[in-house]
């Protein structure tokens, strides 16, 4: 009987059928995002810790929170426990929670709050955080941190334009350059992340909102108004064009190979990805269109350019794949999102709200999504 059974079961395509949509169903399951956290800082007394900008550890374990106000804490992303306070907040250290809390919030808003760029490197020592003063002009500040000891390793001051100036940060894929610069000043900075020297000042014709390292760290692309210049390290400087940009430039990172620039720019309610040859300056293909719902856009490239995380809605974020434009994960907010933050590797995501609840995922790679 079971000999007969079996020459049906290999003559009948019916098992071939089952096992076909059950595979499916595996993989649809595995290419949702994974809520590995969610926490939000404990309230103390009448007060809740102003919320911050978030970047997400290479390993996904750990989320660095920049407050809007300077602090800079550490968090065990599964526990949601604090493990480090590395720098305690120049301005208010709390909001006040109640019916009329967004008002009173607002009328506090002071002349400390800061405009701030945080990043790790990409071997995880080091985190690095660079901020500008929200409303009034003032030097920027970048501050390097060893990352594991919780050590603050330097602290370099940039002067500040006469006009409100918005940060720039990057760091080298090897994590041995740091380079830094504010909107509207003459010059970019890039130091050696060990020694705290500056390795060389470039002198460029106008500075934008972006900054990128080539993976070899031989090259660094500066976003101007109409377009990103390339930086040859190496040649103290020289420079060519590699790409067009427009004035509401959003982000920008070589491939892994150097061959190719992602930039990322917001023109009238829809993101702009554009892909562009390195050696020529010429765009490769079309731009790939993605529609927001709002104009205070919240992104974040991962290196290498392989994901883009762009909070599209108040409470929602979506991931991108940057070579076919597709949705790779969405995931909602309890609150309004005030950033976000892609791991290293493109798969962790970490966000913040303007609650104060911090969030992270593990994503589907780029190449498994939808």
């Amino acid at each position: 009987m079971f000999d007969a059974l079996a020459r049906w079961l290999r003559r009948s395509p019916l098992p071939l059928v089952v096992i076909f949509f059950a595979h499916a169903a595996v993989d649809a399951r595995a290419a949702e995002p994974k809520l590995i956290g969610q926490w939000q800082p404990p309230q103390v007394g009448l007060t809740l810790p102003p919320a911050g900008f978030p970047a997400v550890a290479p390993d996904g374990a750990k989320l660095a929170l920049a407050g809007a106000y300077g602090g800079l804490t550490v968090w065990d992303a599964k526990t949601g426990q604090q493990e480090r306070v590395l720098l305690k907040p120049t301005g208010p250290t709390g909001f006040p929670v109640g019916p009329q809390a967004g008002l009173q919030a607002a009328m506090r808003l002071t002349s400390s709050a800061l405009a701030t760029d945080v990043a790790w490197s990409a071997d995880g020592k080091q985190l690095v955080t660079f901020d500008a003063p929200m409303l009034k002009p003032g030097a920027g500040t970048l501050r390097i941190y060893d990352a594991a000891a919780g050590k603050l390793l330097h602290t370099k001051r940039l002067a500040g334009p006469a006009q409100l100036a918005s940060p720039a940060l990057a760091l080298s894929t090897n994590g041995k350059q740091v380079a830094a610069s504010l909107s509207g000043t003459k010059s970019v900075t890039v130091w050696d992340s060990a020694t705290g020297e500056v390795s060389v000042v470039l002198p460029v014709s106008e500075t934008g909102v972006g900054l990128a390292f080539t993976p070899d760290g031989q090259g660094l692309a500066n976003v101007m108004l109409d377009q990103v210049e390339l930086h040859d390290l190496a040649r103290k400087g020289a420079k060519r064009k590699v790409a067009d940009a427009t004035s509401s430039h959003c982000a920008l990172a070589f491939t892994s190979d150097g061959k190719s620039l992602v930039t990322v720019d917001l023109v009238e309610q829809q993101l702009l990805l554009n892909h562009w040859d390195v050696a020529t300056g010429q765009a490769i293909g079309q731009p790939i269109a993605l529609k927001v719902a709002q104009q205070d856009i919240k992104v974040h490239l991962a290196a290498f350019g392989s994901a883009l995380a762009v909070a599209t809605e108040l409470k929602k974020v979506v991931v991108f794949d940057t070579r076919t434009g597709q949705s790779l994960a969405e995931v909602a907010t309890p609150a309004d999102v005030l950033g976000v933050s892609l791991s290293n590797t493109g798969n962790f995501l970490g966000v913040s709200c303007g609650d104060t609840t911090m969030l992270l995922w593990e994503l589907p790679s780029p190449g498994t999504g939808n």
